[in-house]
């Protein structure tokens, strides 16, 4: 398991990787996460991939500047999440993420460029320099600034569908990747981060509901099954938190 540059944990980051020549690939080049978007490099997503495969892959995805709306779980819908292009052995996927309503009809906004950008970034940092997989997530924003509001119960499932966000996963194509938005334990670190900056700028009289969430959220990230349980499954198993929920705006 690798943590790039752009984690927004509290670990040391890897050493300088080998310097890369951009010019070989595809366009667009590789565009790094911004903060609090993060990518991770991890076998589990594949191991022996080859960049022509990736290269390839990414020439698949579409173009575009301006943010499309994609509707979430809609096939029938021209852009729509998730989705998957491939080539020989490399997947690439976009898909969303967070414990949403599964029946509302909700939409995502992102640029097609900056997904391709992205695909861009993991291809340098994960299969032109590891030959393993990884995934970046793009969007979080709204589901951090969510989870630490003062009045909100985190563990009223669902959230509301503007805490939808985003991952672009490369990996195996032969290889079954559960969204790493859901099942992957450092969504749940990034969440307790969150609350850990939330705590810190709180008053004292209002640190303690910061510092029970932290608690929480970084106790799943050590302990939560990893890719077999999402990061919000324990939140259901109590409701003893204070707090009202706000609803789908």
């Amino acid at each position: 398991m690798i943590l790039t540059d752009s984690n927004p944990f509290n670990l040391t980051s890897i050493s300088a990787l080998p310097d890369l020549n951009i010019t070989t690939f595809l366009p667009p080049n590789p565009t790094l996460p911004i903060r609090p978007d993060f990518s991770i490099c991890d076998s589990f997503y594949g191991s022996n991939l080859l960049l022509d495969d990736a290269t390839s892959a990414i020439a698949k995805l579409r173009t575009g500047a301006d943010p499309v709306h994609y509707l979430i779980n809609q096939p029938s819908a021209l852009f729509n999440l998730p989705f998957t292009v491939q080539h020989n052995l490399v997947a690439i996927s976009v898909e969303p993420a967070g414990p949403f309503r599964a029946s509302a009809v909700l939409s995502i906004a992102l640029r097609p460029n900056l997904i391709r950008s992205l695909a861009g970034h993991l291809m340098s940092e994960c299969v032109a320099s590891y030959g393993i997989g990884g995934y970046a997530t793009l969007e979080i924003l709204s589901l951090l600034t969510y989870v630490t509001f003062e009045n909100v119960n985190i563990q009223s499932i669902p959230y509301p569908g503007f805490t939808v966000f985003a991952t672009v996963t490369i990996g195996s194509r032969y290889r079954y990747m559960p969204p790493p938005g859901d099942y992957d334990p450092k969504i749940a670190a990034a969440l307790a981060e969150a609350e850990g900056r939330a705590e810190a700028a709180a008053p004292s009289s209002e640190k303690r509901v910061f510092a029970e969430r932290k608690s929480k959220f970084a106790a799943r990230a050590a302990t939560m099954r990893v890719f077999l349980t999402t990061w919000w499954d324990f939140l259901r198993a109590s409701s003893n938190e204070k707090g009202t929920r706000i609803k789908d705006g």
